[in-house]
């Protein structure tokens, strides 16, 4: 089994052993890991923060270092001597359990043609924008639909090679990183970046929180609808917007449902072949209260 530390969008896939896997194991090591995906820190803060003693953090920190899932950040000058400060090499890790990951992604089956402008030569070409989930933007929102992102991810990094995508929250995005692809999760009310776009999209949500479509003249309602909808990203020629986005969190990951678990669909609109644009309604088939599957509307 390999353990998979995704960096930047720039930064290849480092794999690790499992013995490495096992140091994040230990729960100390592991809040340590924790508090250092924030923000990097000394071992004398560390020991305050998680009211354990110096001599302890030091001694996990050299695990993680040795593991290399730790690094020294930058040095500074405190109480005579030079503090250490450690940070996390990446925020998040994945476990894949085949050891030929790399190479099978290689040999992967072929880009759909919906998603190839956001993978291209087995590179991803996009990021994903996911909403906070603290409260921000003029609602004072929480974004609760962050990790159905995960799914997307997965599915579009099974066509990549060498780099798994990047994924950022609305509030971490500047002006500059929006003149890309963009794979946008969540509707205008708890993605900032969703708003932005979506009164471009033909298909959108009103402001009585319902989806409109332009293209068959319908207005959809119900909680478990979402919307498909891949345009023009008008800062950037050439450039691509997907927005997958629900009335609700069951709408949401309907929406992403459709494109994880049938991506080989037509998601071009019913009422106007032109435009890819999917309403789409999340189904529970096994009646446990979570969406499993979906139904197209439009």
């Amino acid at each position: 089994m390999d353990l998979l530390v995704k960096e930047n969008k720039s930064m290849p896939v480092k794999t690790t052993s499992m013995d490495e896997l096992n140091v994040l194991l230990n729960k100390t090591r592991w809040r340590l890991a924790q508090t250092l995906a924030s923000s990097p820190d000394y071992p004398g803060s560390l020991s305050k923060k998680l009211g354990i003693g110096e001599q302890l953090v030091y001694y996990h920190i050299r695990k993680l270092e040795k593991a290399g899932l730790v690094r020294v950040e930058r040095t500074e000058q405190k109480q005579g001597g030079v503090a250490k400060y450690f940070s996390l090499i990446a925020p998040a890790f994945a476990v894949v359990a085949r050891d030929s990951w790399q190479e099978q992604a290689a040999k992967g089956s072929a880009v759909p043609a919906f998603l190839r402008d956001f993978v291209r030569n087995g590179t991803p070409d996009f990021s994903i924008i996911v909403g906070s989930p603290d409260p921000h933007g003029p609602n004072r929102a929480r974004a609760r639909d962050t990790f159905v992102a995960s799914d997307i991810a997965l599915r579009l990094g099974a066509y990549c090679k060498t780099t798994l995508p990047v994924t950022k929250l609305d509030t971490e995005c500047r002006e500059a990183d929006l003149h890309t692809n963009l794979i946008i999760i969540g509707g205008p009310i708890t993605n900032m970046i969703s708003e932005r776009f979506m009164p471009d999209m033909p298909v959108r949500f009103s402001e009585r929180k319902t989806i409109v479509s332009d293209l068959s003249g319908k207005e959809y309602s119900d909680p478990t609808n979402g919307i498909i909808v891949k345009s023009e990203n008008s800062l950037e020629k050439g450039r691509k917007i997907l927005i997958l986005a629900g009335i609700s969190l069951s709408g949401t990951r309907a929406a992403c449902l459709a494109l994880s678990k049938y991506p080989d669909m037509n998601f071009r609109n019913s009422y106007n072949k032109d435009a890819y644009a999917k309403v789409v309604d999340g189904i529970d088939l096994d009646g446990n209260g979570i969406v499993d599957d979906v139904e197209v509307k439009e």
